[in-house]
């Protein structure tokens, strides 16, 4: 059996001392410390990712749930938004509407405030009068229009009569726009005076004259005609 040439040296480690493996038994079943902590760290770390996936797999599940779950309660949340923002404007329409309401009131308010005013001002005034005292001058003053009136028609029948009974030039139909009787002139008459009686029907003269001056008098009956030219006026007797 030969020996190496480094077995005897000192200062070389035993553990570094080669062996043939046909000679020695223990050689192969001695392993190299490198490759011992190269198989430890292998199985440290296996196991360690083994860990990691069963964790990983333990935990995904329930994050993936509460993702899910998240996802639906921010659906709600947006949608009960949406909700509460067309809740908002239709109350701030509302508002506004109640705003105005309550503007026009007020206006109206001030309206009828200056109308009291108004009206207590004049009641306050009516206060003022001694009502009595007008009631008494009212029924006098009444009376006194009742004689006026009565006077005014008095006065109106006789302007109409007067009317009536006073005759100008012009063609008269006795009846109807005079009364038949005895007519005199107002006045002297001039030379160019002429008056006519006739029958209306025959269109015959019955009476007529020019009397030159003085004041001529004409009678008239029922259905004659009076014609009277130039004579001024002349007045039922």
């Amino acid at each position: 059996m030969s020996t190496p040439a480094n077995q005897g040296d000192k200062n070389f480690p035993p553990d570094r001392i080669q062996t043939e493996p046909g000679n020695n038994p223990d050689a192969a079943q001695k392993t190299p410390f490198w490759k011992r902590s190269y198989t430890l760290t292998a199985l440290v770390l296996g196991g360690a990712l083994a860990a990691a996936l069963a964790v990983g797999a333990a935990v995904g599940s329930p994050i993936a749930y509460h993702a899910g779950r998240n996802s639906e309660i921010t659906n709600i949340v947006l949608d009960h938004a949406r909700d509460k923002s067309e809740e908002y404007t239709s109350v701030n329409r509302k508002l506004s509407e109640a705003e105005a309401d309550l503007r026009n009131a007020e206006k109206r308010q001030l309206e009828l405030k200056d109308a009291n005013e108004e009206a207590e001002a004049t009641i306050e005034k009516a206060k003022s009068y001694q009502i009595d005292d007008l009631k008494a001058e009212s029924e006098k003053l009444k009376k006194e229009v009742d004689e006026q009136k009565k006077t005014l028609e008095t006065l109106t029948g006789k302007v109409e009569t007067a009317k009536k009974n006073t005759i100008g030039d012009g063609v008269w139909q006795v009846g109807k726009d005079i009364d038949a009787g005895t007519y005199r002139a107002t006045r002297e008459v001039g030379s160019r005076c002429y008056w006519s009686i006739s029958n209306p029907v025959t269109d015959d003269i019955l009476q007529n004259d020019l009397p030159g001056g003085g004041f001529p008098e004409v009678t008239v009956s029922d259905g004659q005609q009076l014609k009277i030219a130039n004579c001024s006026t002349f007045t039922k007797q």
